[in-house]
């Protein structure tokens, strides 16, 4: 292959990686290594492919060949330092480090980096020189930080200096830096707090790791940004790293609210394949402490992972809370009556019953003179209720034993405290509503294959749900309220919803905004025949 062609098939190979087509850029660089065996980019991009895979043996040795071939890669070194930084091996990430400093003398962030590995393994005379050449640097590069210096107190113990990778930050602002100097701390919390509104999440690693280097590695809160940070950069394992430290820290951070429930380092929760189509393979797309919105009642892990199938593009926990705890949960949350989930219901009760007569128009509309009707998650049961009142004959089941009775007491309504795959096959209805009770389920797409059976030929299913590509969803984007839900257990873009219906049989008839807004959505579908 000729240098040109080379060149373009390296480009082409590192934008398949960065759309995550890595087997496809394997080959890309398998080809070019097969023309020119010690070349030393695609060597590189080979280890970081491995590397990505998780076999760091493999991902070494490549990085080391990309070394033999060029010994002044900086990316294949940058690459085995991190492989080193990951694997705890300080001693070969210093070795790295070192060397980088010299091919690049205008580092200042691998020399603060190296710096901090010094004092962690207990060589802080060695760190002092990198320290002031990294400030040095960055106070020649950016004039406005010439305040960094008087920062660094002399009387800061050795162990606040913090390991961390602090690749690719930004820089502090003048004003910044003079909190740090003057201890205002809350206003360096409030800094902290409008860069993470604005997404600018280099500014908030920066200035989080300026607070672990020159006040205390100890700070719950400071993990917790970093945590906000690294995913707002889908830096995903460190966001879940930052966090778990956040909590060991701070155990009152699984409660942010309220800080009353601690964090209990286990819980019952399992790593699961796709709970819609079983496929094993996923990404990540978000990592975060749901306790900022909600309680966890030390009964759910507080930090929540977030990922998307491959192939059915579900987004879903991984690893999901075991039934028997999110049950325990539910009748928590249900039996707090005052500042619970009931604690606003009475503002509530004639917007959600006027929801709920917009809701029935339009099923009287598409339901060729309906009367059967049943409604799964009745909630407390306003629905089932104001069909009735319209002459339906409604039902209405409700897992929690609290809602349930709140009906009773409330309405004197008699909701059915049972799951619907109790239900016959032979008892079918002409409508079937699931509002906002999809994303609680934990197999959906067989959840919807068994409702179908539930449902008369021509019959109706309608359904609610957060829709994570509308409008609102596109806005709000790492910022979606409902990524903070304890007992959501997965998410819809519109694509993806209107796909499941279809594979369960179910033709759609209307697609709307729901009247609770935040980007929930309603589908209208009617049984295939």
């Amino acid at each position: 292959m000729a240098d040109e062609a080379i060149e373009e098939a390296l480009k082409s190979g590192e934008k398949l990686f960065s759309r995550r087509q890595i087997d496809e850029a394997e080959t890309v660089f398998q080809t070019i290594l097969e023309q020119v065996p010690g070349h030393s980019e695609a060597l590189n991009n080979m280890g970081v492919i491995w590397y990505t895979r998780g076999d760091n043996e493999k991902a070494e040795k490549l990085f080391s060949r990309a070394l033999d071939a060029n010994r002044d890669n900086l990316e294949a070194l940058s690459n085995l330092a991190e492989l080193y930084r990951s694997a705890g091996r300080q001693d070969k990430e210093i070795e790295c480090l070192k060397k980088i400093v010299v091919l690049n003398s205008d580092d200042y962030i691998t020399s603060s980096r190296l710096a901090l590995l010094y004092v962690e393994t207990g060589e802080p005379a060695k760190a002092l020189p990198h320290l002031n050449a990294s400030i040095d640097l960055l106070s020649a590069q950016r004039p406005e930080t010439n305040d960094a210096r008087q920062l660094a107190n002399p009387n800061t113990p050795e162990k606040d200096l913090v390991r961390g990778n602090i690749k690719g930050q930004s820089t502090l602002d003048r004003q910044t830096l003079r909190h740090f100097r003057d201890k205002k701390f809350n206003e360096i919390i409030k800094t902290i707090q409008s860069r993470v509104q604005d997404r600018l999440y280099e500014d908030v690693e920066a200035i989080c790791k300026h607070w672990l280097v020159f006040v205390s590695t100890s700070t719950g809160y400071i993990f917790y940004f970093l945590g906000l940070a690294a995913n707002g950069l889908q830096e995903f394992d460190k966001a879940l790293a930052y966090h778990k430290r956040a909590l060991e820290l701070d155990p009152a951070l699984a409660d942010l609210r309220n800080r009353q429930s601690k964090y209990r380092y286990t819980y019952e929760e399992s790593p699961t394949h796709c709970i819609g189509c079983e496929n094993d393979g996923f990404e990540t797309v978000n990592v975060l402490n749901q306790s900022i919105a909600e309680d966890n009642k030390e009964l759910i892990n507080p930090v929540r992972q977030w990922v998307r199938c491959f192939r059915c593009g579900l987004i879903f926990a991984n690893p999901i809370p075991n039934e028997e705890a999110l049950n325990r949960y539910y009748s928590r949350i249900a039996g707090e009556k005052f500042g619970g989930i009931y604690g606003n219901i009475e503002e509530r009760l004639d917007f959600l019953a006027d929801m709920s007569r917009t809701r029935l128009e339009k099923i009287e509309r598409h339901g060729n003179g309906a009367a059967t009707i049943l409604d799964i998650g009745a909630g407390i049961g306003i629905f089932t209720k104001t069909a009735l009142d319209r002459g339906w004959q409604a039902e209405g089941i409700e897992l929690t034993p609290e809602d349930c009775d709140y009906a009773k007491e409330k309405f004197g309504l008699e909701l059915k405290q049972e799951n619907f795959y109790d239900l016959s096959e032979n008892r079918k209805y002409d409508v079937v509503t699931l509002f906002e009770v999809i994303e609680h389920l934990r197999h959906p797409l067989k959840d919807l294959k068994y409702i179908n059976t539930l449902i008369h030929d021509n019959g109706l299913l309608v359904l609610a749900t957060p829709i994570l590509d509308s409008a609102y969803g596109n806005e709000t984007k790492e910022h979606n309220p409902f990524w903070y839900v304890v007992s959501h257990l997965s998410y819809f873009t519109r694509n993806v919803m209107i796909n499941y219906l279809r594979e369960a049989g179910f033709e759609i008839v209307e697609i709307c905004d729901s009247p609770e807004g935040m980007g929930r959505m309603e589908f209208y579908c009617r049984k295939s025949t």
